[in-house]
């Protein structure tokens, strides 16, 4: 299951038209570049009233990356700033562009451009938007801890002579289609996030749903390895939009409320007071039964998902072995 967005820069569609049309996610510009394309926070607000996530991308030009390490500290400084002002919380990554197709001898600037972003921000918090070569670069070296990516460069005929787009398993958003018109505007890019969390932040992800995928994936990830694992968590995308968001809320009023009752049974311990008090256990019990309801959820969902693993497994299987062999065979001039 996938979750749609769309990315652009000098475009401004209608939120409202956007969630219509089924998007769920906007991926901004914050930072470096012009002023023009960048988000500014009545447009996060109107966005996240429309229902919409927002995820923070930085590039001030298409080669930024060439700049190296400098460029990088100082896209990491204005993206973050700007971000924070637009109401990221700091805590959320930001995708740094890699905007062109790079060439062998490129590699260690593109490297140190991403090094100094995460001078800045922390390498947990590095995320990297390119094609193919770029995605598994970053992610075998571990220069970047989220992946971006797009059909660009992406794209090589495999054994059978059949050009098709080849998407890297570690990437969290895949871009598959550029100059779509919707929404009222026009030059917009189609995105799908392949991945529960994929960075966003807004509407649709508070710092308790946060938690909740982010133990669910600790789950999977300690009980598989792999291409099992990355399956596995394929599988979790979209649970961000059926969580119930409402229902997080609830249960944290009902903990602040369980913790305001046992300050008023203390005090009343304290002075001695002979009163009926069964409401306020009432009210305890409650909190108790939500708590309950929520761990037996969670398990729901990772025994859901390891039944959709298993049988997702085999079916695919052979497909995954003809992919990794493909893979294996770089076209000219990609990095090794």
């Amino acid at each position: 299951m996938t979750v749609e967005g769309v990315d652009y820069a000098w475009s401004r569609p209608d939120p409202a038209q956007l969630y219509a049309a089924g998007k769920r996610f906007a991926s901004r510009y914050v930072g470096p570049g012009s002023d023009g394309k960048h988000l500014h926070p009545d447009e996060a607000q109107a966005l996240a009233a429309a229902g919409l996530s927002i995820v923070a991308n930085a590039e001030g030009s298409a080669g930024g990356a060439l700049g190296g390490w400098s460029t990088g500290v100082d896209h990491a400084q204005s993206a973050h700033t700007m971000a924070v002002a637009c109401g990221m919380p700091a805590d959320r990554p930001i995708y740094f562009s890699v905007d062109f197709e790079v060439s062998a001898e490129q590699w260690p600037v593109v490297k140190a451009y991403l090094d100094g972003a995460a001078s800045v921000v922390g390498r947990r918090r590095v995320g990297v938007y390119g094609g193919y070569w770029t995605i598994r670069m970053a992610a075998d070296g571990g220069w970047a801890g989220w992946f971006w990516q797009t059909f660009a460069w992406s794209i090589w005929a495999d054994g059978d002579g059949v050009s098709r787009v080849h998407w890297h398993p570690a990437a969290h958003v895949q871009q598959y289609k550029n100059g779509v018109s919707i929404a009222g505007a026009d030059s917009l890019d189609l995105d799908r996030a392949v991945m529960a969390d994929f960075g966003q932040w807004g509407v649709d992800m508070d710092a308790e749903q946060i938690r909740w995928l982010n133990n669910l994936q600790l789950e999977l990830s300690q009980k598989l390895t792999g291409k099992d694992y990355m399956d596995a968590v394929v599988n979790l995308a979209g649970a961000t939009q059926r969580f119930d968001l409402p229902e997080i809320k609830k249960l944290n009023q009902l903990q602040a409320d369980m913790t305001a009752v046992k300050a008023i049974l203390a005090a009343l311990a304290a002075a001695g007071t002979d009163a009926d008090t069964s409401v306020l256990l009432g009210k305890m019990d409650e909190v108790a039964t939500a708590d309950r309801t929520r761990d037996e959820a969670h398990a729901a969902q990772v025994a859901a998902l390891e039944r959709q693993l298993a049988a997702y497994r085999a079916a695919e299987a052979s497909a995954a072995r003809a992919e990794a062999a493909a893979l294996d065979q770089p076209p000219p001039g990609a990095a090794p």
